[in-house]
């Protein structure tokens, strides 16, 4: 009879440290879930930014910088709507 109590508080004291670890576990997730949510938001409030600042490779279809001569992905040139004009040399 003894040994039945004291392996019942022993699986009572495992049960105890695993929810204890559960609910831990849970709680973490939740904060990196609010955390993931609130980096979306940010990300999302400064996309137009991102948008004005880069272009869409005509051949990969990747964003790229719209200054940039090639794309850093497929290492195509970039065709841009506003070419830069070539420097005159003087004489």
């Amino acid at each position: 009879s003894r040994t039945k109590v004291d392996d019942y508080f022993a699986k009572r004291n495992e049960l105890l440290e695993e929810l204890s670890e559960l609910e831990n576990t849970e709680k973490f997730i939740k904060e990196t879930t609010k955390t993931i949510d609130e980096l979306n938001k940010e990300k999302e409030e400064h996309s137009e930014i991102i948008q004005l600042i880069n272009q869409t490779c005509q051949s990969c279809f990747q964003q790229i910088h719209r200054n940039a001569p090639i794309c850093p992905m497929c290492k195509s040139k970039s065709r841009s709507k506003n070419p830069k004009k070539p420097k005159r040399k003087e004489i």
